[in-house]
C-alpha cells in the first residue's frame, strides 16, 4: 500500500509518497516559482510520479507515520534545525540513476559540487550530462539533493521544480554564487 500527503512549505506544496517502509517520492507541486521554464507545468510532474498516475484519482490520501515524519523533518529543515534526512529512501530509477543519487546523498548541507565533480565521483568523468539528467529524473526532492549540484563555473541551472526552487534552496543552506564551489 502506499501513503501520501500534501503539506506547505516556504517554497509551496510538497507531495511526500512512502510504502510504510521508506519514501518514494519528494516532489514540489506549486510552480509558481519557477519563471523561467514557461512550458513547465504541474502535468510535467504528474507525469513524472508514478504515484499521482495511478492512484490519485482512484482513492483519497493515506498518510503513515512515515509520511508525517517526513513533513516534520522537511519543515526542520526550512527552519533551519535539520541538515541531515533520517529516513530510508526508495527511489524509482535505472542503476545508473541511483549511483548518482547515492553520490548526491553524500554532498553535507551546505556545500555544493559541479555536475563535473559528480561524474568523477562516479568514476565515470565523462558523463556530467548524464549526472544532469539523473538529476532531473529525481523522485525524491530535498532528501536527495540534487540542488546542490552547479555548473563548473558557479553558475546555477536546471532543477525540475523551477530554477528559482533551486535557487531558493542553496540560499537557505548558506550558497551565495559568489563563494564559487567552495565549502559553503
Amino acid at each position: 500500500m502506499q501513503y501520501t500527503g500534501i503539506q506547505n512549505s516556504p517554497l509551496g506544496e510538497i507531495l511526500v509518497v512512502d510504502d510504510g517502509k521508506a519514501i518514494l517520492e519528494v516532489r514540489f507541486l506549486d510552480f509558481t516559482l519557477s519563471p523561467h521554464n514557461k512550458n513547465f507545468s504541474i502535468k510535467t510532474q504528474f507525469k513524472k510520479s508514478a504515484f499521482l498516475q495511478s492512484n490519485l484519482a482512484k482513492e483519497s490520501c493515506k498518510q503513515s507515520s512515515l509520511t508525517l515524519t517526513a513533513f516534520s523533518q522537511i519543515e526542520e529543515y526550512f527552519a533551519q534545525k535539520r541538515k541531515v534526512f533520517t529516513l530510508p529512501l526508495n527511489p524509482k530509477g535505472t542503476a545508473f540513476q541511483k549511483s548518482v543519487w547515492e553520490i548526491l546523498r553524500t554532498i553535507p548541507y551546505g556545500e555544493i559540487l559541479s555536475y563535473g565533480e559528480v561524474a568523477k565521483r562516479l568514476n565515470k568523468p565523462n558523463s556530467a550530462r548524464a549526472i544532469g539528467g539523473a538529476n532531473h529524473n529525481n523522485p525524491i526532492a530535498i532528501f536527495i539533493p540534487c540542488h546542490r549540484v552547479i555548473n563548473a563555473n558557479g553558475s546555477i541551472n536546471g532543477y525540475a521544480s523551477g530554477i528559482q526552487k533551486k535557487i531558493e534552496l542553496l540560499k537557505l543552506e548558506g550558497y551565495t554564487p559568489k563563494k564559487g564551489l567552495r565549502k559553503l
